[in-house]
């Protein structure tokens, strides 16, 4: 999707580690949690850091 989504390879391997720390974070906790449950879970810290790498990758 780079060049017609996605600016650069950066962005796309930023959404793709965030999509990664998403998916072991439901893989840990499941899919049916209330928010709240999801944001004390150990895995949420993985989650906000691959967020903000993905973040950064498209402030360029």
């Amino acid at each position: 999707m780079v060049g017609i989504y996605l600016r650069s390879q950066e962005e796309a391997d930023a959404l793709r580690g965030l999509a990664q720390a998403l998916d072991s974070l439901f893989d840990e906790c499941g899919t049916e949690l209330p928010d709240e449950a999801y944001l004390r879970a150990p895995g949420w810290p993985a989650v906000v850091e691959a967020a903000n790498r993905t973040l950064s990758s498209f402030d360029g």
